[in-house]
């Protein structure tokens, strides 16, 4: 997917989500592991509330205000949805981005994607992450093991995942902003490519839609003071990282 080209910078605050849909099936996507055919952990047991109903999830006083205050800061930064039509209105579906610096483009988006669509995102979580998961859990999110987004898939839902993880926001940070918006989904450990994916797209069964989304703006919504010290002092990317896939 052809990239859109990165915002101005000159300190205004507008950001795009831009959805494309695209079909692994009929084109080269790395095979699923045999383990991933079938999955034989009841995974449903261990995370029961992320397999909750979209409608018991967005009657939670907890979820209806977090995407208040999400959608307050969506109109701060004029924060828009191109493409939503391809988020399908029932069925599974695999929504994946890139890694901002700041994140904060993803509960906006889980907000405005929700009064959009009225599906609730169920976003996969690195685990150094879910050490907050009594409070992510109510908003949809679990912790992002393939097995947990299989069974997502194969129950129909909405599953949405950043694989660049912690090394693809070290990337962006460094070229002094050249690399902001640079797909970066090498992993610090194995040094190849990352392909949970297209692995976890393909072993939900028939029907999962893969939908790149990317945000136009995304890096020009935040100041971060040690994010712009790193990148000042062209200082490389850390040794080792976080990420999922």
């Amino acid at each position: 997917m052809p990239l859109m080209p990165r915002a101005a910078a000159g300190g205004s605050r507008v950001a795009t989500c831009h959805f494309e849909h695209q079909n692994w099936r009929d084109g080269v996507a790395p095979p699923p592991d045999k383990a991933m055919a079938n999955v034989k952990v009841d995974v449903a047991e261990r995370h029961s509330y992320v397999f909750e109903s979209d409608d018991k999830i967005k009657r939670r006083w907890a979820y209806r205000a977090g995407m208040a205050l999400c959608a307050i800061l969506g109109r701060f930064y004029n924060f828009s949805i191109m493409g939503i039509h391809n988020v399908p209105r029932r069925g599974p579906a695999v929504i994946y981005g890139m890694h901002t610096t700041h994140n904060i483009d993803v509960p906006i988006f889980l907000a405005q994607g929700c009064r959009d669509t009225s599906r609730v995102v169920r976003a996969l979580l690195h685990k150094t992450s879910y050490m907050f998961g009594h409070v992510t859990k109510l908003f949809g999110g679990v912790v992002g093991s393939r097995d947990v987004a299989v069974r997502l898939l194969q129950e129909g839902h909405l599953v949405g995942v950043i694989p660049g993880g912690l090394e693809e926001t070290f990337h962006h940070m460094s070229g002094l902003g050249s690399r902001a918006y640079e797909v970066h989904w090498d992993s610090f450990w194995s040094g190849k490519p990352r392909a949970g994916v297209a692995a976890v797209a393909i072993a939900g069964g028939p029907g999962v839609k893969v939908l790149p989304c990317f945000v136009d703006g995304g890096e020009e919504m935040r100041w971060n003071p040690f994010f712009d010290a790193w990148t000042l002092l062209r200082l490389p990317p850390p040794p080792g990282g976080a990420g999922g896939g």
